[in-house]
């Protein structure tokens, strides 16, 4: 479930990610692993963004994604 987050969050599927993320939190899933991820998707991101893959647009809904499942 981690994995498929982590994919969400890197391509940009901000109701997937945040959907998931509840869904794994109900569940009982450790929340400093989430935390984990998402800075790992996040780091992906901002490598993206460093390499002209994405643009400021896609590194500022990555943040929007990472705050919506704060």
């Amino acid at each position: 479930m981690l994995d498929e987050l982590f994919n969400k969050i890197v391509d940009m599927d901000e109701e997937g990610a945040v959907s998931l993320a509840k869904e794994y939190l109900e569940k009982g899933g450790d929340a400093q692993k989430l935390l984990d991820v998402c800075r790992d998707a996040m780091a992906v991101v901002g490598d993206k963004f460093e390499k002209g893959e994405y643009f400021l647009s896609e590194l500022l809904l990555g943040g929007e994604i990472f705050k919506g499942i704060m």
